[in-house]
């Protein structure tokens, strides 16, 4: 198995507040011969990098996935992505985890996504992470996953 046969990838949690010119300088030389390295490329974790697709498009070899964390603007980030890349959205894990579990805003939180996703051509991953709590219902997780395999085959339908 050689690195050019995998995904590499790298995040900068601690960095998301800061500018992309501040990205580059202090975050990427020590990030990009490491991506180099590998034939594709992901970025981001829980950072919100609506601020920051294009320049790292432009920046890191071979990137095909970019992190959408919750907090992140949905739709500029779609728009700067714009299909270039796999759109690796994390709905916000407060929807299951909180003291109820409103389907309607979960069905509304999906849709939405999906909808802004299609309309900039980006083809899109939903990764519902960072659940630390269901509130004593474990079957929050089981329910929100077939809501949204629900409302992801109905738009694919459409």
């Amino acid at each position: 198995m050689r690195l050019a046969d995998l995904w590499g990838f790298c995040e900068a949690q601690t960095m998301s507040e800061v500018s992309p010119a501040m990205h580059e300088e202090f975050v990427l030389p020590y990030q990009l011969p490491i991506l180099q390295r590998f034939g594709l490329n992901s970025y981001g974790c829980c950072e919100p990098l609506d601020r920051k697709p294009e320049f790292l498009m432009a920046r890191v070899a071979r990137l095909r996935r970019v992190s959408i964390s919750p907090w992140a603007d949905v739709r500029r980030s779609a728009e700067q992505l714009q299909g270039d890349a796999i759109f690796s959205w994390k709905p916000n894990p407060a929807l299951p985890a909180g003291v109820s579990f409103d389907e309607d805003a979960v069905r509304r939180d999906l849709r939405e996504t999906l909808k802004v996703a299609s309309e900039h051509g980006c083809a899109i991953e939903i990764i519902l992470k960072d659940t630390h709590t269901c509130n004593c219902d474990t079957q929050r997780f089981d329910r929100w996953a077939l809501i949204a395999r629900s409302e992801a085959e109905d738009f694919a339908g459409s």
